[in-house]
């Protein structure tokens, strides 16, 4: 039995437990086995989303997709950036509009909430991107702390539809632990400037 991608092993669960029921009701004492699994699909329900609010005029990108599912009806969320000059009743245009879309192309879709945020001029890189990039990326931040950072190391996965990329580094001991932390904090978030969907840890250790 194929079920959506984004029902969760609850909901999977109980959906076969009532296709059984129906069964037996109907052919009266039976042996049932069912199968459970994703329906085929070139890309995923997220994914999909993320597509079709890019595809309306005025959006320059679009991350951030949720999607929840509960009692047969599905819930979206999502950030939309646009043209930071837009007024804040021409972004809400455009917030309807990718909101319909979404209703049109998606079954099942019982309320789409967008949150519409000024576009920076970058577009950031998603769970995707390969992995030498995100190296080159990450050493080029730690060039500027040169003095006192350097990287050790780095390891990058992607689990639950998530980008991890954690940072082994190493500080001068002289440094205090607040100053480390800073240091550490401004490297999480400029990491993150550059990728959606992704979990920084900077793990520090004194040279």
């Amino acid at each position: 039995m194929q079920v959506p991608d984004y029902m969760g092993l609850e909901e999977a669960h109980d959906l076969t437990s009532r296709v059984e029921t129906v069964v037996r009701r109907i052919l009266g004492n039976t042996e049932i086995s069912l199968h459970t699994e994703p329906c085929e699909s070139p890309m995923s329900t997220e994914k999909l989303v993320e597509k079709l609010a890019i595809e309306v005029e005025g959006v320059k990108d679009a991350h951030e997709v949720e999607v929840a599912y509960s009692e047969g009806k599905l819930y979206v969320t999502l950030h939309a950036y646009v043209d930071p000059k837009l007024s804040v009743e021409q972004a809400h245009d455009i917030a309807e509009q990718i909101e319909s879309k979404i209703i049109r192309e998606v079954k099942d879709v019982e309320d789409v909430a967008v949150s519409m945020a000024p576009f920076t001029g970058r577009r950031r890189k998603g769970t995707t991107v390969d992995e030498g990039e995100i190296r080159w990326i990450i050493r080029g931040i730690a060039d500027s702390y040169q003095r006192a950072f350097r990287v050790k190391g780095i390891v990058t996965y992607v689990a639950g539809k998530k980008r991890y990329i954690n940072i082994d580094c190493s500080l001068t001991k002289q440094i205090s632990i607040e100053e480390a932390h800073r240091i550490a904090s401004q490297i999480e978030v400029q990491i993150k400037e550059h990728f959606v969907e992704t979990n920084v840890t900077v793990h520090i250790e004194p040279s």
